[in-house]
């Protein structure tokens, strides 16, 4: 029985910089988050944000095998969106649930950059009768095979694979809760930024680009001071951009944060404004009121002042209740980065 269970899947986001897992727990019907990991993929810094073409999972099976206290073999996947397209095409309210499998195929594979054949995800969304629209997100079938593959190196049965957009949905579902106003949830990603205007655990609208991606402000630290993607990465999320509050002066290194990493932050409020202003203007009953930030441009610090600041409007870092005593490697709490790993594992609870 789907209620009884205690333990959730194991949820795994295979991102172009690390690997997110997580599990959650429920008890006298509440989630939790039991246990998680961050895994660093060891990608040079001075490489570009990975392309389309370039994504590998060949490492993921090693990394999982490194995850302990984690219960059960049955996990649920997402892969980056920098290894995805994803499309939104007017849909013909007359046309029959049996036929819109072969029409997103025929949506996945028109005009890709990506190695066919294809495998796809896709859902539907009706926002008035004028608004009747597919969403379809694909990724070659060869990766997906490859997922499912490394998984297996662990141990574990990769059950499901899910489109990023729908995860980041289900994440603000179980934190929004019912009949909330649109909310704007941006994945800030290594090398790809996703936004997803979401209502009542839907994704009614979805970009996804390279633009002030966490890279593009991580790299340059790297290289200007000499560390390490970790140790560059966990500067922002003490300092943030603009440096420490209550500092008299800057230091060096938060001067050299606030120089080199700023122009990265920019783009990204430059990028997600635009978006936010074209939803505004072509879908207006959608307009969100509210940002949520996931990934790890979340984990920057103060970061959601800024942006709410820029982009006029209320922005917050998504987070989750965890269980006291969880495990988890990371200072700060990784919860951020987490959001879409989470939302995989409640699938465990959702009737199939």
């Amino acid at each position: 029985n789907i209620l009884t269970k205690r333990n959730g899947l194991i949820g795994v986001d295979i991102g172009s910089s690390c690997v997110k897992v997580a599990q959650l727990t429920r008890r006298s019907g509440r989630f939790a988050l039991q246990n998680a990991v961050v895994l660093d993929r060891h990608i040079s810094t001075s490489d570009a944000p990975h392309g389309k073409d370039s994504f590998s999972v060949r490492d993921v099976g090693q990394l999982l095998l490194a995850c302990e206290h984690f219960s059960g073999r049955s996990a649920a996947t997402v892969v980056s969106m920098s290894a995805c397209e994803v499309k939104s095409e007017p849909v013909d309210s007359e046309l029959a649930v049996a036929g819109l499998d072969d029409f997103a195929r025929q949506i996945a594979e028109r005009d890709s950059c990506l190695p066919k054949p294809m495998q796809h995800d896709y859902w539907r969304t009706q926002i008035d009768s004028r608004d009747d629209t597919l969403h379809v997100v694909a990724t070659p079938k060869q990766l997906a095979l490859d997922v499912a593959k490394q998984h297996g190196l662990a141990g574990w049965d990769c059950t499901a694979m899910d489109g990023l957009p729908k995860a980041l949905a289900r994440a603000v579902a179980m934190t929004e809760g019912p009949n909330a106003p649109p909310v704007a949830a941006i994945d800030w990603g290594w090398s790809q930024v996703t936004v997803c205007v979401v209502q009542d655990g839907e994704a009614l609208f979805v970009r996804s680009f390279r633009h002030g991606a966490l890279a593009t402000i991580v790299e340059p630290l790297c290289q200007e001071l000499r560390l390490t993607r970790h140790e560059a990465s966990k500067l922002l999320s003490q300092t943030g951009i603009c440096g420490v509050e209550g500092e008299a002066s800057l230091t060096r290194t938060t001067r050299v944060v606030a120089q080199h990493a700023s122009a990265g932050v920019q783009q990204f409020e430059q990028e997600v404004g635009r978006t936010l202003g074209y939803v505004a203007s072509r879908r207006r009953t959608i307009s969100p009121e509210r940002i949520l930030l996931f990934g790890g441009g979340a984990m920057i610090a103060n970061i959601a002042t800024d942006v709410g600041r820029t982009l006029d409007r209320p922005a917050d870092v998504w987070n989750f209740p965890a269980i006291e005593g969880m495990r988890h490697s990371e200072t700060p709490s990784p919860v951020p980065l987490l959001g879409p790993a989470i939302a995989l594992s409640a699938l465990s609870w959702e009737a199939s």
